[in-house]
């Protein structure tokens, strides 16, 4: 599993990315779901990172990349957590 390293394990990340035709939920390189608006993708991917936690118990994050950096929307990384937590963000699709 590659991703972010934090401490002794390896975190997970599921991107969110805009293009000419909405938003893609990225893990890794490959578009899992695609042409999707912002905030259904942002729930999908949510669904996925919580998923993918529970299922393999390690953390897993959801990042989209903003004005200055990524930023994160979700974050899982308890054993049971399964809650996330995800900040306000600018929701406009700049990217092309």
């Amino acid at each position: 599993m590659s991703g972010v390293m934090q401490g002794d394990g390896c975190m997970l990340t599921i991107s969110l990315r805009c293009s000419g035709y909405g938003w893609s939920v990225c893990r890794h390189d490959a578009a899992l779901f695609s042409q999707l608006p912002l905030r259904q993708a942002i729930e999908l991917a949510r669904t996925v990172a919580r998923d993918e936690h529970r299922r393999s118990r390690q953390p897993v994050r959801v990042e989209m990349a903003g004005a200055r950096g990524h930023v994160v929307l979700a974050r899982f990384a308890k054993a049971d957590d399964g809650q996330g937590m995800h900040p306000a963000l600018d929701t406009r699709c700049t990217g092309a």
